[in-house]
């Protein structure tokens, strides 16, 4: 999931007792979430083309037939939306996941101290949840650009929109919502969880914040595929779809699925998926924490300082720039005691 691993990125420093100003971290966000899909991309669209087309006997035949037939550039069709989409996403995410974070602990006063890892679910889950109306369009219009096979190249973002214009409408571009909530809702409450769990393990063993960063978003980021990924095949099969015909909804067409190919279908290119997503959700944090590191740089030089906390309602600190945004609750009160790094259990 592309997506997952740029957006856990807003609520990376927040868990790691580190206030970074609002620009940087959205900055560093998008630098991470571009290199995740330029990584990523080519894995993509061969898992796409395997779940939208029975024409290929697997990944490396369907590799071949497209290097063949419309060439290496012919891997990237379709990213252009993914990456003009990936900054309202991470907005969406970020806000929410937050919002519903700061709500947790007004009700909860023990999540201002140590917010549980069944307390990070929820809010992940509801940050997926919210992101769908914008990331729906967005993989729609992807998904149709990576299947379209008749062309070396790709037949163009704006031809494509209008393509799917003429076809419903608006409407039209919402074919999938229902299976992407369904997808992202568990994936996502997965997916931050995992990475705390991991992350804090391999602190507590001694390994350095890169490394179980980068170890820990592979992890979670290959098991929240797992779980999610036949309702991403039924997903792909609806917005691929082209023309004016009848729309199914995601129970007839997996039902459709299951009654033609078998149950098999519903994990065609699932091998391809998981070797996309291990490298995807490891190279997105270093990328990040080094552009946080570089921009960071860069403000000292210039002897500024950027007034907006990656939290509301997070107090100004000192030259220092000690304090961690998980740290302080819904009141701007500092929560830790004596210095003590505070993380989910």
């Amino acid at each position: 999931m592309d997506e997952l691993a740029a957006q856990e990125l807003e609520i990376h420093e927040n868990k790691a007792g580190e206030i970074v100003p609002t620009l940087h971290s959205f900055v560093a966000g998008c630098a991470g979430g571009v290199v995740s899909l330029a990584v990523g991309q080519p894995f993509d669209t061969i898992k796409v083309r395997l779940q939208a087309s029975t024409k290929f006997k697997g990944a490396i035949d369907c590799l071949r037939q497209l290097l063949a037939t419309e060439g290496p550039l012919a891997l990237f069709k379709g990213m252009s939306s993914p990456v003009l989409s990936a900054s309202f996403v991470n907005a969406i995410v970020f806000t929410s996941y937050n919002e519903t974070m700061t709500l947790i602990k007004k009700t909860d006063p023990e999540a201002r101290k140590r917010p549980t890892y069944e307390q990070v679910v929820l809010a992940g889950s509801v940050a997926g949840a919210l992101q769908c109306s914008v990331l729906t369009p967005s993989e729609l219009i992807k998904c149709r650009l990576q299947t379209d096979m008749t062309r070396p190249r790709s037949q163009g973002l704006l031809s494509c929109i209008r393509e799917v214009y003429r076809e419903g409408g608006l409407r039209a571009f919402f074919n999938g919502f229902g299976p992407t909530l369904v997808r992202d809702l568990p994936a996502f409450g997965c997916y931050f969880a995992l990475y705390e769990v991991v992350k804090d393990k391999l602190e507590g063993r001694g390994a350095s914040p890169w490394l179980s960063s980068s170890v820990a978003g592979g992890f979670a980021g290959c098991f929240s595929w797992i779980i999610v990924y036949p309702v991403d095949v039924i997903k792909t099969v609806m917005q691929t779809q082209r023309g004016t015909g009848p729309r199914h909804g995601m129970l007839e067409t997996g039902l459709r699925l299951w009654r033609t190919e078998g149950l098999g279908v519903f994990f065609r290119g699932a091998s391809i998926a998981m070797v996309r997503a291990l490298p995807v959700n490891c190279i997105v944090f270093p990328v990040y924490e080094w552009t946080v590191e570089f921009l960071g740089k860069i403000d000292s030089l210039h002897s500024t300082r950027w007034p907006v906390k990656l939290l509301p309602s997070a107090p100004d600190v000192g030259e220092t720039g000690t304090g961690g945004l998980g740290n302080v609750d819904s009141d701007g009160v500092d929560a830790r005691t004596d210095g003590e790094k505070i993380s989910v259990t």
